[in-house]
């Protein structure tokens, strides 16, 4: 079971190394990329994976460690306007570098999309990514 969770790492920290990160916006959390190399149709909806450089290091709970940065699975229906988040992993520094910290799983059928807020970040993401496919 270790050996699966370090190759797993090992396959997150190289595919973000062959990232083509695009900039889609920023809120008070910080700043979101998305690559666009990752963005694809799947079930119906967008999939992309999607890159947050918090602006505050953010506390990994229950492991003492903290992180500057992220990379979520998105999920956009680009029809209906919504978004949801699946699995992601927790770099220690900015632009997802310095190692992978933390990746917790989450399948699909577990995601719930939802509704944007006009003008939000959600809101730019739709716009943005929807626009490339």
């Amino acid at each position: 079971m270790m050996k699966f969770a370090v190759l797993a790492l090992l396959l997150v920290s190289n595919q973000v190394l062959a990232a083509q990160w695009s900039l889609l916006g920023d809120n008070d959390l910080g700043t979101f990329f998305v690559d666009k190399s990752t963005v694809t149709r799947s079930r119906g909806v967008l999939k992309a994976d999607i890159l947050l450089n918090w602006n505050k290091p953010q506390l990994l709970q229950g492991h003492g460690k903290y992180y500057l940065s992220e990379v979520s699975i998105a999920y956009l229906d680009c029809d209906d306007k919504q978004i949801g988040f699946g699995s992601r992993t927790m770099y220690a520094k900015a632009d997802a570098q310095g190692g992978a910290l933390f990746s917790p799983y989450l399948a699909y059928g577990d995601v719930k999309l939802q509704d944007t807020v006009p003008g939000s970040t959600g809101a730019q993401m739709i716009k943005a990514i929807c626009s490339l496919k």
